[in-house]
């Protein structure tokens, strides 16, 4: 920063575990660059990676309970910008207005649902990033119509893809955000 002028943003490295220890990173870091180094985009303590669990159970009448586990993995790697792995799965049960015909009540299996991401994103400048991602999904028991306008379970469907985007925000509060 003192010779080029320009400010990137630094994390302390070493596993920071008091709060005594922040503090002499914060008072070493107003002295030596000044206070406006001291916001969470240009200073920032944390772990590099964080891992996510989560498990949710649902129980609706007339069908069995359904476990619901995600996990997400998000490693900060500095200049390679941020790596994400997200798996999850999820249910939608029918609802009433799916489950009803004309001669009374349908039996219809609630959808389920598997997902598997990896995305990368790197902030190019404080005003814009690139992200790109690819995934992959799967749906059973897809609640659809069949030719005589009844409700039914369909076949499963896949889903596989890959995704690019870029955004840039000016000081105005205009963005622009493309992807393909």
């Amino acid at each position: 920063y003192l010779k080029t002028g320009e400010m990137n943003a630094m994390k302390p490295a070493g596993g920071i575990r008091k709060s005594k220890e922040a503090l002499h990173y914060l008072m070493m870091v107003k002295e030596e660059l000044g206070e406006e180094w001291l916001s969470n985009h240009w200073f920032r303590f944390g772990a590099s990676s964080l891992l996510t669990l989560g498990i949710s159970h649902n129980q609706y009448e007339g069908y069995r309970a359904f476990w619901s586990p995600r996990i997400g993995f998000i490693h900060d790697a500095g200049a390679w910008g941020l790596f994400k792995t997200l798996y999850g799965t999820a249910f939608r049960v029918p609802s009433v207005f799916e489950r009803l015909d004309y001669s009374g009540y349908l039996n219809l299996r609630p959808e389920a649902m598997r997902s598997l991401e990896f995305s990368w994103e790197k902030r190019l400048t404080r005003q814009s990033r690139l992200s790109a991602t690819i995934y992959h999904f799967h749906i059973k028991h897809i609640v659809t119509v069949d030719n005589t306008g009844l409700y039914i379970n369909g076949d499963h469907a896949c889903g596989h893809g890959a995704e690019l985007e870029y955004e840039h925000q000016w000081a105005n509060g205009s963005r622009l955000r493309t992807n393909y």
